[in-house]
């Protein structure tokens, strides 16, 4: 089961790795449980940390009580 957090979709027991985030954008438009990756964005004004999808390339703010260890 998935549990929206207003960013990411997370996995929540039954099959899903506890925590796990998902895709918003594949999960609602296609019904895909695409499990993302972090990435590291450096810019001028320093570096963050974000989600990214692996397959239609969406990117998403990660909150640092959010994301995987």
């Amino acid at each position: 089961m998935l549990r929206y957090d207003g960013t990411v979709y997370r996995g929540e027991g039954a099959g899903e790795p506890e925590g796990a985030a998902f895709c918003p954008r594949c999960y609602e438009e296609t019904g895909r449980r695409v499990r993302l990756q972090t990435e590291l964005a450096v810019s001028r004004m320093g570096a963050v940390q974000r989600w990214h999808c692996p397959v239609c390339g969406g990117r998403y703010p990660v909150s640092p009580q959010l994301a995987d260890d």
